[in-house]
């Protein structure tokens, strides 16, 4: 479908797809910025591409991410200790 078909969505919701493009973030670093969403019926996996290309995934939920800020296109994460891959 057209995404000017798609409902119209009430405050702090969103749809995965307008996520794709955010900067992705810690407290301390720049983790990169979300590449794709993915369900591999698990849960929403966030793909996040780094400043070396590389990617890495990230799940989707309240233990890894702190907030999503719609506007500003950013997403505070506080990913679980093993998570982030060595660069």
């Amino acid at each position: 479908i057209k995404k000017t078909q798609l409902p119209s969505l009430k405050k702090n919701e969103y749809y995965l797809h307008s996520l794709i493009g955010f900067i992705i973030e810690t407290k301390k670093q720049k983790l990169g910025v979300v590449k794709n969403i993915s369900n591999f019926g698990a849960g929403e996996l966030i793909e996040i591409k780094q400043t070396n290309n590389k990617t890495f995934f990230l799940p989707l939920n309240k233990q890894n991410i702190i907030e999503i800020d719609l506007k500003n296109k950013k997403i505070k994460a506080n990913p679980l200790k093993g998570i982030i891959p060595n660069k």
